[in-house]
């Protein structure tokens, strides 16, 4: 039995009665268990309060980091102890930057954006979530994947939509393991299964012509206005194998939207199906063309 301070082979063993302190390798204990090893790396073990223990480890450069425990669960902290910079709450869900993780993982960044990533969303159909969100708590404003393991189906959609995977949503994008995916419906069809309005690219185009290359790269609507003068078209560039285009005439004057058949000058050429040119005259009107990625061909 000891009493009062006790030293043992110089600094390998220090007791300070006086605080109730010990070190090993070190005269001055600062905690209540202070450890130094040869290479100078320090660990301490602390209470500062009733409420928060830790471990604090540093090295001879004096790069130091913390694992501590507080009423909100074990937290690791870099530098400058934080207990935001990464916890795991008494649940087990994990937060980094943040004393109050909402999910399995809960990242919260200095800017704002929230981060959440779940095995058992809210939703009873979802088996795992990631959610984007701009609030603390992650219930307003968000954005969400949501997957479910039994049906193979991934789910994408804005603010709480409610079951996923068996409602219509008018904001809900799904991906099937049968490789359809559906917008605005939840149990697509067909490759592509759109509930609501598609909208395409367009081109306006008034060159008088005849023009026998006019560039329709990624373009689905070509609006020609004829107010001008008549424009004639004898070819287009830029098509690709099974592009749909539609070629509209907007104004209703005199003068003549022409689709020249087989004009033979454009990378592109046009061919109808009896052979000769197309005219839309005087009113408004259009032609509905495929291209094979060399020609296009009037279906209409």
């Amino acid at each position: 039995a000891f009493t009062g301070n006790a030293t043992f082979d110089s600094t390998t063993l220090t007791i300070n009665a006086s605080n109730n302190r010990v070190g090993i390798n070190t005269a001055s204990p600062s905690q209540g268990l202070h450890v130094v090893d040869a290479g100078g790396i320090v660990a301490e073990f602390e209470s500062s309060d009733n409420t928060t223990a830790m471990i604090h480890i540093e090295n001879s450069a004096g790069e130091d980091g913390y694992v501590g425990v507080t009423n909100d669960g074990l937290v690791f902290s870099g530098q400058n102890y934080n207990s935001n910079n990464m916890i795991v709450d008494t649940s087990g869900n994990v937060g980094i930057g943040t004393t109050s993780p909402q999910a399995d993982l809960h990242i919260n960044n200095t800017s704002g954006t929230k981060l959440y990533l779940t095995a058992s969303d809210s939703n009873p159909a979802a088996a795992a979530a990631i959610r984007f969100s701009e609030q603390e708590d992650g219930a307003n404003n968000y954005f969400e994947i949501d997957y479910n393991g039994n049906l193979n189906t991934l789910a994408f959609h804005s603010n709480n939509q409610g079951d996923m995977f068996t409602l219509d949503r008018s904001n809900n994008r799904i991906y099937t393991g049968t490789a359809n995916v559906g917008i605005g419906i939840s149990n697509p069809t067909t490759t592509l299964d759109v509930e609501g309005t598609v909208s395409y690219k367009h081109t306006a185009f008034t060159t008088a012509g005849p023009t026998d290359n006019v560039d329709v790269s990624d373009t689905t609507v070509l609006e020609v206005d004829t107010s001008g003068g008549s424009v004639t078209i004898g070819g287009f560039t830029g098509g690709v194998q099974g592009q749909i285009l539609y070629v509209i005439k907007t104004t209703s004057d005199v003068y003549t939207l022409k689709l020249e058949n087989n004009e033979g000058g454009g990378s592109q050429d046009i061919f109808s199906s009896d052979n000769s040119d197309i005219s839309i005259v005087r009113v408004r009107g259009g032609v509905t063309l495929y291209c094979n990625g060399t020609s296009w061909f009037v279906l209409n």
